[in-house]
């Protein structure tokens, strides 16, 4: 990590400061996919967003996104381990020098933990709460927009369970429930299928993001297909924003979906 930053708090060449209307702290930042998206930005031809910080606990990662971005402050490390008394100290002297600009907050936690893709495989509860560190940027860096990007599972976030398979009889009275499981591929090791409890599905998800909006935010959400907007993959995602009260909310057009007028969303706004 970069112990000052006062050497970033110059604009790179070609940027205006009074253009710039977003600037991001990238967390999860992996090799900078999303930064490139925020970079390439441009309204009437002007660069309009920039990233200023950007997070990863991964060594390659953070050195690939260091090559491609030398104006973003760099943390190598767990984003719950981070020092946001630091890192608010840059946040609020990037916005006197971006004075235009609004701060948003991205974050793409571990989705391996909710994807369908996991095929059942134990949960890791660590991976699975990361949303939460949210809890501690939000005090520290007092961001207008936060948006999280994820798998469409990750609403369904709430408390597991080892998944139940075939009912054990015995004279036709049923004595106990096998448990299902399966083979871990990356160990060879015979494991347990885990499940979200029905009745508890998307509980801790829900609190989360009633407890987000408990500090003055209001939450939208949209699931949208990457190819619906020139991304040569089928791929959709979750994407949700809190919003400060008071402030603009848009969804981008899918400018490249068959039909743009039947993009809706899939469910009502929380307010």
């Amino acid at each position: 990590m970069i112990l000052s930053y006062t050497e970033l708090l110059v604009p790179p060449v070609g940027v205006v400061p009074e253009d710039i209307r977003l600037i991001y702290i990238d967390l999860f930042c992996g090799f900078g996919g999303s930064g490139k998206g925020i970079e390439d930005a441009r309204v009437r031809g002007k660069k309009i967003a920039i990233v200023i910080a950007a997070i990863n606990h991964d060594e390659k990662a953070i050195e690939s996104h260091q090559l491609n971005y030398d104006h973003v402050w760099h943390f190598r490390e767990d984003v719950r381990n981070v020092q946001l008394p630091l890192l608010a100290e840059y946040v609020a002297a990037a916005r006197k020098l971006y004075p235009s600009a609004k701060v948003v907050l991205w974050a793409s936690p571990d989705c391996t933990q909710f994807s369908l893709a996991k095929g059942g495989l134990p949960k890791n509860r660590d991976s699975r709460m990361l949303a939460e560190c949210l809890y501690d940027y939000i005090p520290a860096i007092d961001p207008d927009y936060i948006k999280v990007e994820n798998v469409k599972e990750f609403q369904s976030w709430g408390p597991m369970r080892v998944k139940a398979g075939k009912k054990v009889l015995k004279q036709g009275v049923q004595i106990a429930t096998e448990l299902q499981t399966t083979i871990d591929k990356s160990t060879k090791e015979m494991v347990y299928k885990w499940e979200v409890i029905p009745e508890h599905k998307g509980e801790y998800y829900d609190a989360w993001k009633a407890r987000i909006c408990s500090r003055g935010y209001t939450y939208d959400f949209r699931y949208l297909n990457a190819a619906d907007f020139g991304g040569y993959t089928i791929r959709t995602r979750y994407f949700g924003v809190f919003v400060r009260k008071g402030l603009p909310r848009r969804w981008p057009k899918a400018t490249h979906r068959a039909k743009p007028d039947m993009f809706t969303k899939a469910h009502k706004a929380v307010k």
